[in-house]
């Protein structure tokens, strides 16, 4: 992609500086969790690249973008009219940044570090699906008491840089990182605990809501507990409230529904199935729509 106005600086640029097609991936939201984080980190002490970076959220937003399609946010109608107005200057990108709305859902560095971290790993975090672009791999095999596969070296850095974080920082982005920090440990009750908080300070996040109900599927899952999957169902139900199209909501609600052996249960996994279609997901979904309970 061509950047208008920012371009005439790119030759000014020395070597180590993002190209002008991955800042634009980056405010398109299409950077794998590691780049999108170096973009971050880099633009934060670049005033170059925080030029580039406000000429092409102008771009995008002038062509009908995806900036359009960026999830509800306060500062979202600020930077449209920033924008539109010629006012969203370096200081307004690097707010945005600071913000973490260019990644399109507030997270903090560390949780991007764990998701990047937990890209090897062979199966994923939990039998549910979390949001923040955790790689898809098959689900865990779900057992009494809440036990799971070994965790790598780099998840376990990754969980405990959270863990400090978390320890300063109670924001609901930090306890939500901290809640998913404990879900991919297995300590179920602290992952509920912190994704609970994380939730009644920040009501309207979708994906918080789902992952939410990821960890009471979880814990539900490892004790046989059907108050924790009706929790689970709520916080999928609530979060698709919020946003409709959700998939891992639309994923976590159809698995609750399943564990719970309701008649819904059909039809919510041939919802999850139309929304797969093409993804890597797709093939589990189908085989969960066809199978008509969970996978063991």
């Amino acid at each position: 992609m061509a950047i208008s106005g920012g371009a005439r600086r790119l030759d000014k640029w020395d070597a180590g500086h993002p190209d002008a097609e991955t800042l634009a991936a980056y405010v398109d939201r299409t950077l794998a969790a590691t780049a999108r984080l170096a973009v971050e980190r880099h633009a934060s002490e670049c005033a170059d690249c925080r030029d580039i970076l406000a000429d092409t959220v102008g771009l995008l937003e002038s062509e009908g973008g995806r900036l359009a399609d960026w999830p509800a946010s306060p500062f979202r109608p600020w930077i449209a009219i920033g924008v539109a107005s010629g006012l969203a200057t370096a200081a307004a990108v690097l707010l945005i940044i600071n913000s973490g709305l260019l990644r399109g859902d507030g997270r903090t560095a560390e949780f991007e570090e764990l998701v990047a971290a937990y890209a090897g790993q062979s199966t994923r975090p939990v039998e549910g699906r979390l949001s923040g672009g955790f790689t898809y791999a098959p689900a865990l095999s779900v057992t009494r008491g809440g036990g799971g596969t070994e965790l790598s070296p780099d998840v376990r850095i990754a969980v405990a840089r959270i863990e400090s974080a978390a320890a300063s920082d109670r924001s609901a982005r930090s306890l939500w990182a901290l809640g998913v920090a404990h879900l991919v440990s297995r300590n179920l009750d602290p992952a509920v605990q912190a994704l609970g908080d994380a939730a009644r300070l920040d009501l309207n996040n979708a994906e918080l809501h789902s992952d939410l109900s990821a960890a009471y599927l979880a814990r539900g899952r490892g004790r046989g507990d059907n108050s924790d999957l009706e929790r689970a169902l709520g916080a999928a139900d609530f979060a698709l409230t919020l946003q409709a199209d959700l998939a891992e909501a639309l994923f976590n609600r159809a698995l609750a529904l399943n564990v719970l052996q309701r008649p819904e249960a059909a039809a919510a996994w041939r919802a999850v199935e139309a929304r797969e279609a093409g993804s890597p997901w797709a093939k589990e979904v189908a085989q969960r729509a066809t199978a008509g309970r969970p996978l063991p």
